[in-house]
């Protein structure tokens, strides 16, 4: 219900992949370059049955284009660099991606109607100890990964618990002298002020996959100079840890 696709197609993985990024389905028993024809073949099935005439800048596309994709079929498509998907097709997959770690801090990519009758899907469901749990495993495993989508997939995750949930849940990086937390202390900075004129920034992301698209961003230009420094920091720091 709260993440409807175009009439006739299915958005079950997606929903399902919000509170199990784990789980196998489309991906099952192939190998990486086997994923990517498969997605090719269901990307050029949807383009043939939805017609040219689709308005592409809804949600319901995007959950019918990607929504029978489990996670890893998805960041295959997003990092595939041997041109079998156009940037608007591997930009599905980065915004899929995206909304789903939105999805999974609580908060709701989709119509205002449903958003306001919202109570949260998967890890809503269980204990909020146990959700809670979920959370910090998964933000675990996603500052393994420097790249800038997924630290914003972090700081988003954080501005949309806000500031003293965010602090119960993952703790408290403000005092941190790690180059990688004060990094994610600042677009968390940013994205905090953001809201306040885009209450909807959270689930804007799409598209910010590099540190250039992120410093070309409206909402972040006031903090370019900082986010340079840090990202002269993080470098020093990599340099000594080799």
């Amino acid at each position: 219900m709260f993440v409807p696709a175009l009439e006739g197609f299915s958005s079950h993985e997606f929903a399902i992949g919000i509170s199990d990024p784990t789980r196998v389905s489309s991906s099952a028993g192939l190998n990486d370059a086997e994923v990517l024809k498969d997605v090719r073949a269901r990307f050029d099935d949807k383009t043939a049955r939805i017609g040219a005439d689709v308005n592409k800048n809804t949600s319901e596309y995007v959950y019918a284009m990607i929504g029978d994709l489990d996670t890893r079929s998805m960041a295959l498509v997003a990092a595939d660099t041997s041109g079998t998907f156009s940037d608007e097709e591997k930009n599905l997959a980065v915004m899929a991606t995206q909304w789903q770690d939105h999805f999974r801090a609580g908060g709701y990519v989709g119509s205002p109607e449903l958003h306001n009758t919202y109570i949260g899907m998967g890890l809503s469901a269980v204990r909020p100890e146990d959700r809670a749990e979920v959370m910090r495993v998964y933000d675990g495993e996603a500052a393994k990964d420097t790249s800038v989508r997924s630290q914003l997939g972090r700081a988003s995750a954080r501005v949309t618990l806000g500031e003293e949930q965010s602090k119960s849940v993952f703790g408290d990086i403000s005092a941190s002298t790690n180059p990688d937390d004060k990094m994610l202390s600042l677009l968390v900075e940013a994205m905090t002020k953001a809201k306040e004129t885009d209450p909807q920034i959270t689930s804007k992301l799409h598209g910010i996959n590099t540190a250039d698209d992120l410093k070309k961003a409206e909402w972040f230009k006031p903090y370019v100079e900082r986010f340079n420094q840090l990202l002269d920091e993080q470098a020093a720091n990599s340099v000594k840890a080799a």
